[in-house]
């Protein structure tokens, strides 16, 4: 009787650790916001405070020149702040930008993703150092249709408590062909393609790019919603060009 009275607790106590260790995978769009105020940008908790946004995170000056020289800008950041827990007291944020161009015939479109940190307890916000650049766009560019985007996906894919994220980037695209024939390069397309998962692995205090895991997709993977769009990019072309897209 004392073996299964001891047993019992040590089961209870796994199962509590559990809990701890790994909270549900739930996404919050509601309990944090992203503010400009002066300039500057503020991240809004769920208690009501501001925490400083550092701006060299969502506006990277090694990529604003690019930025400005493009049909439309990127950094259009939405208010809306995605949330998930990463651990116990760990939570991991996702924000989103997005800009369509005003006419014009090349309906171009661009914006970001990117990820912080926030720690609960000393309420300190970190980058997530994933490097991601341009993950959503589309252009009509030389009678054809380009697009690319990144779908984000969180699940503890290496068992070790904490939370990763998967990315599965599609792309629409045309290829350059030259014709020596033709007294002008032509252009077939489109092509679609989806890249296999790459997996970012929670190590410390940010995530970091796992090759060794790559193309494992659980079969209870969460994917991430979208953050002011109601279609990606790639969907939206895919709509509007239909059978006249080759896939690959």
């Amino acid at each position: 009787m004392k073996a299964i009275f001891n047993g019992l607790v040590f089961f209870l106590f796994l199962l509590s650790a559990n809990v701890y260790a790994t909270p549900p995978l739930i996404v919050d769009k509601v309990s944090f916001k992203l503010l400009y105020q002066k300039e500057q940008y503020f991240l809004k908790t769920p208690s009501g405070n501001k925490i400083l946004v550092q701006k060299n995170w969502l506006l990277p000056p090694d990529q604003l020149e690019e930025d400005e020289m493009s049909y439309v800008t990127s950094f259009n950041y939405d208010s809306d702040v995605h949330s998930f827990p990463i651990s116990e007291k760990i939570v991991g944020l996702h924000i989103s930008s997005y800009s369509i161009q005003n006419g014009g015939s090349a309906n171009s479109a661009a914006g970001r993703d990117l990820f912080l940190i926030f720690d609960a307890n000393s309420m300190k916000l970190t980058p997530g150092k994933i490097d991601l650049n341009i993950t959503k766009s589309r252009v009509r560019s030389m009678g054809c249709f380009w697009a690319n985007f990144s779908n984000f996906y969180i699940y503890d894919i290496n068992n070790d408590g904490f939370t990763d994220l998967g990315i599965i980037a599609e792309k629409i695209w045309c290829e350059h062909e030259n014709d020596p024939r033709a007294e002008r390069e032509s252009i077939s397309g489109p092509f679609y393609h989806k890249q296999p998962i790459k997996w970012y692995i929670f190590q410390s205090t940010s995530w970091q790019y796992n090759t060794k895991l790559n193309q494992n997709i659980p079969d209870n993977l969460i994917k991430l919603p979208l953050i002011g769009l109601s279609k990606s990019p790639v969907e939206f072309l895919i709509e509007i060009l239909g059978n006249r897209i080759t896939y690959k």
